[in-house]
């Protein structure tokens, strides 16, 4: 029919537009890839006692984690174990003292992001 023909048409140019993008097929899985790891890591983190997401929508590998301690000494804490854990947000945001902005991506592997939420869950 004239209209499966048009949709396959028009799935064509997505996919053709998608590989000749700056990010290319290869970027498109990577940053699915990365997407993938920030949830893990949201799910990993929120179910450390005291802690949540602030902002619980969907989003891509950037999220923030409400602490139940100020965040940049728990930062420094993780830091002397050779842990980045994030930025904490109060340098930028004076009341919002308590949250770490965690980014993931594809360097950060499940066994380092299943570390950082072991060391966490201990440094609270």
């Amino acid at each position: 029919s004239r209209r499966g023909i048009f949709v396959r048409s028009v799935i064509s140019s997505i996919a053709k537009r998608m590989e000749s993008s700056p990010c290319g097929g290869a970027g498109i899985s990577r940053r699915m890839q990365n997407r993938s790891r920030a949830e893990y890591a949201k799910a990993a983190l929120k179910k450390i006692p005291g802690c949540r997401l602030p902002h619980p929508g969907p989003g891509f590998n950037e999220f923030v984690l409400e602490l139940p301690r100020p965040a940049s000494a728990i930062h420094q804490h993780l830091l002397g174990k050779g842990i980045v854990a994030g930025l904490p947000l109060e340098q930028y945001f004076p009341d919002r003292k308590n949250d770490l902005l965690i980014a993931v991506t594809e360097t950060n592997s499940r066994a380092q992001i299943d570390r950082l939420a072991r060391e966490l869950r201990e440094a609270l």
